[in-house]
């Protein structure tokens, strides 16, 4: 499936056209609080991120741009990924601050949690947040994920929140 639609939203597959918005989300201050400081500096480097991070070869995972329906601008990134760290395929988002409060993220994160479930025939989706993103916390527990333990970031030393939901 190359793209997955709903009522306001596309959720399209990443490619490297896609950087010049993927640069700019990166070093959003939410990106950078919530996410991570990131050595996404440069388009080119934007590129690579997209090819080497954001991108998967495994069917109907891998990050989607998210751009609205009328106007195809570009508002956010969703997607599904397997995380080497986690023992369940992961939910992951992120939003342009201009989008933010406008439902979008719960939007699109619900349509790959369905995606995930009636396409990818996934029995349990996780989803991780930094100890403080409470914007975050809130948005999953909406979308029905429940808190499941804390843990620590192999490669950052982080402590996270571990979220999940069974199907």
């Amino acid at each position: 499936m190359d793209a997955i639609e709903t009522e306001r939203l596309i959720l399209r597959k990443m490619n490297t056209d896609d950087a010049a918005f993927l640069l700019a989300l990166m070093n959003e201050r939410g990106w950078l609080e919530f996410i991570g400081n990131t050595t996404v500096k440069t388009l080119e480097d934007a590129k690579i991120h997209i090819l080497n991070r954001l991108t998967s070869r495994a069917e109907g995972m891998g990050f989607r741009v998210v751009t609205l329906k009328e106007s195809h601008i570009p508002v956010g990134v969703c997607g599904l990924i397997q995380r080497d760290f986690l023992q369940a395929t992961d939910i992951g988002y992120a939003f342009s601050e201009a989008y933010w409060y406008q439902g979008y993220a719960f939007e699109a994160a619900l349509a790959m949690l369905h995606y995930g479930r009636d396409q990818l025939d996934f029995k349990r989706i996780l989803a991780i947040t930094d100890m403080g993103n409470q914007r975050s916390e809130k948005l999953l527990a909406k979308l029905g994920l429940v808190f499941e333990s804390t843990m620590i970031h192999p490669q950052t030393g982080v402590e996270l929140n571990v979220f999940a939901v069974s199907f």
